[in-house]
Order: C-alpha cells, then structure tokens, then sequence
C-alpha cells in the first residue's frame, strides 16, 4: 500500500511538471501549391487553407507572424513567382490576419524548392506569437528571470 501512494504522488507530480518546459516558439508551415503555369489559387487550395487558418486560431490565440517564400525560374517568372505570393497574402488577409503579421516576403530560385513540394508552391511560415514573456526573442529587464 506504501509504494502504491507513493506510485501516486511520483505521477501526479510528474503530471505537474509535464509542462514545465513550455516556453519555447511555435512554427508551422503550411504549403499552398499552384498549378503548373497558374497564378489563381485553385478551390481544393483554398479549402485546404481555410482549414490550416481554423487550426492556427486554436493553436495561436494570442497572433502569430507570417513569413512567404515563394519560387522563380524553370518556367516560373519572377513576375508569377510575385503574383503567387500577392495570391496567398490576399487570403491571409481576407481570412482576418492583421496587416502587420505579414513580415516578410521572399523569392528564391526554384532549384532550392522542396524535393517533394516543387517550385509551383508558395510556402506560409507562421511564427507563433508566444502568450508567455518567456518566449519573448527580447531581452528582459534586469528584475526578470527566465
């Protein structure tokens, strides 16, 4: 009986202190792929966002910050590679994200696409804003410790 109360606080302290490493910064990335030549986002697209933009606002409530890669070259011009992009940060937009989460944009040649992705992607990396000082990238008055 002795070691059967004591299996119990071992695991309710370990229940306790599962968490305690919580501060660290979430990413996700999700890809929005085009088709061959397109700039318009087709439908199947567009449902999948919508369903990785309702899994961000469970995960993320307290916002989270947006960075676009997207591809040029290979048949992709860098005008198309533009337009891909100004696609995905429309829907971003039109789906409630504020202006200012957009960070940054950027354009690479399309040999360093993903093996398994290709080049006709525009690929959203979202950087969790963390609801916790700890994750803050900024450093903390003197008074506070991590």
């Amino acid at each position: 009986m002795k070691s059967l109360s004591r299996l119990t606080v071992a695991l309710i302290l370990a229940a306790i202190t599962f968490n305690a490493g919580a501060c660290h910064m979430l990413e996700v990335e999700h890809t929005v792929y085009f088709e061959n030549g397109a700039t318009a986002v087709g439908v199947h697209q567009i449902k999948k966002f919508a369903e990785w933009r309702v899994g961000t606002r469970k995960k993320f409530y307290s916002g989270f910050d947006v960075y676009l890669l997207g591809f040029e070259g290979r048949g992709i011009t860098g005008e198309m590679a533009k337009k891909r992009i100004s696609e995905v940060q429309r829907l971003l937009l039109n789906s409630g994200l504020p202006q200012d989460a957009l960070k940054e944009v950027e354009i690479r040649p399309w040999y360093t696409a993903s093996i398994t992705d290709g080049p006709d992607v525009v690929r959203i990396d979202a950087l969790a804003h963390c609801p916790n000082y700890c994750c803050s990238l900024e450093p903390l008055p003197d008074n506070v410790v991590r």
